[in-house]
């Protein structure tokens, strides 16, 4: 797959649960889930040098402008010195967020990127948490579409919520489309397993 391929929420949404499906990543982030500090951590310095190169991208090792996490494909260095390290092409931009109840407030900064794919991470603990968060980002991408007056294609935007079971870490993520939020099945990933998988 290409590195544009990654942009399709869907296949973005596959590659995510592939890298973090990896048992030494899974038993990490089990492990650490209350620790936010070392569990974003684990996220930073892990899972994004994960998802880059199964991507065929690159991502960057500090925030850039203050977004968690880039996925690009080289620094531009026709414009800029080497050492300023400006990205050339983002493909993907990626919030992290361990408290739910801050979430919104990253998925204001991701709508406001123009960049293909917008992901934003977090954490509810429970359906009416999620359900909360849902109506919120919601309002937020309608007004960026319409702000931008872009369409569904043109401005992407994945949600991946995370739950800690004992045993296991359940995902589920929603793309937003038509003008909502709609969860990602297993028929739509093309996936025969279910969302949530026991470790």
């Amino acid at each position: 797959m290409g590195s544009t391929d990654f942009t399709d929420p869907v296949a973005f949404y596959q590659l995510f649960r592939d890298v973090v499906a990896d048992p030494a990543h899974d038993e990490q982030l089990k492990s650490l889930w209350r620790e936010s500090t070392e569990y974003t951590a684990y996220v930073t310095t892990a899972i994004y040098p994960a998802l880059a190169k199964k991507s065929d991208l690159r991502n960057h090792d500090k925030p850039y402008w203050t977004i968690d996490c880039i996925l690009f494909d080289k620094w531009d260095e026709e414009h800029f010195n080497k050492d300023t390290q400006y990205a050339k092409r983002v493909y993907v931009a990626i919030e992290h967020e361990n408290d739910w109840r801050h979430s919104a407030t990253e998925m204001n900064k991701l709508q406001l990127l123009n960049v293909p794919l917008r992901v934003l991470i977090t954490y509810p603990n429970s359906d009416k948490e999620r359900d909360k968060l849902i109506d919120r980002y919601k309002t937020i991408i309608q007004t960026a579409h319409e702000l931008f007056n872009e369409t569904d294609s043109t401005r992407r935007t994945l949600v991946i919520f995370g739950y800690r079971h004992p045993n296991f870490i359940e995902r589920t993520a929603y793309h937003y489309t038509n003008g909502q939020l709609q969860l990602l099945t297993p028929q739509t990933t093309g996936q025969n397993t279910p969302s949530s998988v026991p470790a």
